[in-house]
């Protein structure tokens, strides 16, 4: 007698792109119902070639940092930061200058 092993896909997703990225290929999820759902049976990288595959992990690793405390933590934002510097001075849009007498900078969020 032959069987089969093929699972039914869910009907409604309720993991969005964002999410999916953030899990590990064997995490689970709960779903709105309660009921857990194995993202690894769902989504995956294996059936892409290897350039899509990198391409895609690539989009994925490298996110835009926060606040300066992240950035400056790593090599990318450092890079970054340094970038967008040069292209304001290049461009002549801001420059660097001190503050009048009894002036403060402002903090930021």
């Amino acid at each position: 007698m032959l069987t089969s092993n093929v699972r039914q896909l869910p009907t409604q997703s309720f993991v969005s792109v964002s999410q999916a990225y953030k899990l590990e290929p064997n995490e689970s999820l709960m779903s709105f119902s309660g009921k857990q759902h194995d993202i690894g049976h769902y989504i995956g990288y294996s059936k892409l070639c290897p350039t899509h595959r990198t391409y895609a992990l690539n989009l994925i690793a490298l996110s835009e940092p926060g606040p300066y405390e992240e950035a400056s933590a790593n090599q990318h934002g450092v890079k970054a930061m340094r970038k967008e510097i040069e292209a304001l001075e290049e461009n002549n849009t801001r420059t660097i200058s001190s503050l009048p007498y009894g002036k403060h900078a402002i903090d930021h969020k």
